[in-house]
């Protein structure tokens, strides 16, 4: 199920980041005072707003995207099985990361089970915002709170008026995270090399996938503006025809 859901996010991906800005990260300022100590003892991440001041799915979800995403090594507090499904598909994620931006934001569930919205973006006073919507997230109820198994992810770029109003002001209250800048300064926290692809083989016979059926679905990931400015012509004279 999570190979398939990463499948699904990286063709929505694709689709989604091509018109994305370019790198405009401005200076950093302090990060919030919560942080995340990693088990690994190799780094510690600022919690950005949701995750530090919300319900556990929140910090959980930034946990696994940071892991996800090659920014940490730790990954004591997801299920053993599921951590192995997560291995060969963390570059994919580190590249996504890297265009769109780090997290600033994680907002949800509105109850038990919802969907968690994790915000990506390359500074507070973006235009562009990328947002990972993470549904089925199964998080342990006793602390210290564990990924048990999520269901898939739903990639979209939004605008930043998209984004919960409240969340936006603490996010531009904080200002940049800069907890990435320091995984570069320090040696012993840089970030591993990205996996090799590997094939990976099926486990139906070749004579099956012969003559399987080919199932397509599409569903709508994206949406795109278009900003036309007019000038009036007033008392100009009119052009020949």
């Amino acid at each position: 199920a999570f190979d398939k859901s990463v499948s699904n996010l990286k063709y929505a991906i694709i689709s989604n980041v091509s018109n994305l800005a370019g790198d405009d990260t401005a200076d950093g300022i302090p990060a919030p005072q919560a942080l995340w100590r990693t088990a690994t003892g190799r780094g510690q991440f600022p919690l950005p707003p949701g995750a530090a001041n919300g319900p556990p799915e929140g910090e959980v979800a930034f946990k696994m995207m940071q892991y996800l995403s090659m920014r940490t090594e730790d990954a004591s507090f997801i299920d053993g099985q599921l951590a192995a499904q997560m291995m060969g598909h963390r570059a994919m994620f580190k590249q996504m990361a890297d265009l769109c931006g780090e997290i600033h934001g994680v907002h949800g569930p509105a109850a038990v089970g919802g969907a968690i919205d994790v915000f990506l973006m390359k500074s507070p006073d973006t235009e562009q915002v990328f947002r990972i919507r993470i549904t089925g997230m199964r998080v342990s109820r006793v602390p210290p709170f564990r990924l048990l198994g999520m269901g898939g992810f739903e990639p979209s770029p939004i605008e930043p008026m998209d984004v919960p109003p409240m969340l936006m002001t603490e996010i531009r209250n904080i200002g940049t995270p800069r907890q990435f800048a320091a995984l570069h300064t320090n040696d012993e926290m840089s970030i591993p090399p990205a996996p090799e692809l590997v094939r990976q083989s099926s486990l139906l016979s070749e004579t099956d996938l012969q003559h399987i059926d080919l199932v397509l679905t599409s569903t709508p990931v994206a949406r795109h503006s278009f900003r036309i400015r007019f000038k009036l012509a007033g008392n100009a004279a009119m052009m020949p025809a």
